[in-house]
């Protein structure tokens, strides 16, 4: 059985290396083929366009179709008017308080002596504005401080929020709310307050002229004073401000507090000041500023506090 099973593997063995001759002898027999080379382009002629053609079997650049821009709701383009690099972002905080509408500005004023007897004065603050369509906003902080012989003569502060909502565009009424926070370590209280809201009213107002008053109520208190109880009190109060020439403006507020119990009893917080703006750099102004507090219960001290100086105001 074993060897009739290796002849067979040897019969099988010779047919295939038949086969493999067979097949040998048919392939020397076909023609040899060429290398494949690339197609020959043509040659330009000498007048000619010298610009080269691209290939046909080149793949078209892509092309806009407002189909695909429909079907992805809008162009698919970018456009470069959309982005800025220049333009500060929105996590910048100068960006927060400047430019429209936003005005806001720093003020410094200093002023000493030195001789038999040395003095050093300082007055410091600045304000913060925003106009809107229907609201107006308006901040203010100061600062006041002088020494003489290293012995410290005057040191107050006061800071004052208004906003005022109109009612219309073309109204000349509007609504308001105002609170003032004011300290003087020479006065008989640790700390006055007052807040207050009522009825505005804009007299008169164009480009160079504004002219506005307002009246109200609400309350004040001195605490850490022998007045330490809440004292209900009206308003009466204007606002008027002047460009005089193109570089120079006027402004200056009144305000009247009166008790209601007792007209007689009153606050009067009055302010003015001269601004003339620079030529270089624009951005800052020379300020004459002058304020007085008047207070008829000044408890045995003395009824008014004044405060003049002259300021550089840089805006912001």
């Amino acid at each position: 059985m074993t060897a009739l099973f290796t002849r067979a593997m040897q019969a099988l063995a010779a047919a295939i290396a038949v086969g493999c001759f067979a097949v040998a002898a048919v392939v020397a027999e076909q023609p040899p083929s060429s290398a494949w080379s690339p197609p020959n382009s043509p040659t330009p002629s000498p007048s000619s366009d010298s610009t080269p053609t691209p290939a046909t079997d080149e793949l078209p650049a892509p092309t806009h179709d407002q189909s695909d821009a429909n079907l992805l709701g809008g162009p698919v383009s970018l456009r470069d008017d959309l982005f800025d690099e220049n333009e500060p972002t929105w996590h910048s905080p100068a960006h927060w308080i400047s430019g429209k509408p936003w005005d806001t500005g720093m003020e410094l004023g200093i002023n000493g002596s030195s001789g038999n007897d040395q003095s050093f004065s300082i007055r410091t603050g600045g304000y913060l504005k925003r106009e809107s369509r229907f609201s107006k906003l308006d901040y203010r902080i100061y600062y006041n401080r002088t020494t003489t012989n290293k012995e410290t003569t005057q040191d107050n502060a006061t800071t004052d929020i208004r906003n005022d909502w109109l009612l219309d565009e073309s109204s000349p009424w509007s609504l308001f709310a105002k609170a003032n926070l004011f300290y003087d370590r020479f006065q008989a209280f640790d700390l006055q307050t007052n807040g207050s809201s009522g009825v505005g009213f804009q007299i008169f107002k164009d480009p160079m002229v504004n002219l506005s008053t307002r009246f109200g109520g609400g309350a004040s208190r001195e605490f850490g004073g022998p007045d330490n109880d809440w004292t209900p009190e009206a308003l009466f109060g204007f606002e008027y401000d002047q460009r005089v020439t193109d570089t120079q403006k006027f402004s200056a507020t009144l305000e009247y507090y009166p008790q209601f119990n007792n007209f007689g009893k009153y606050r009067l917080v009055a302010d003015a000041g001269w601004e003339i703006e620079l030529d270089k750099p624009s951005n800052l102004s020379v300020k004459i500023s002058a304020n007085d507090r008047f207070d008829s219960t000044p408890n045995g001290l003395e009824p008014h506090l004044v405060n003049y100086s002259v300021l550089l105001l840089l805006k912001l």
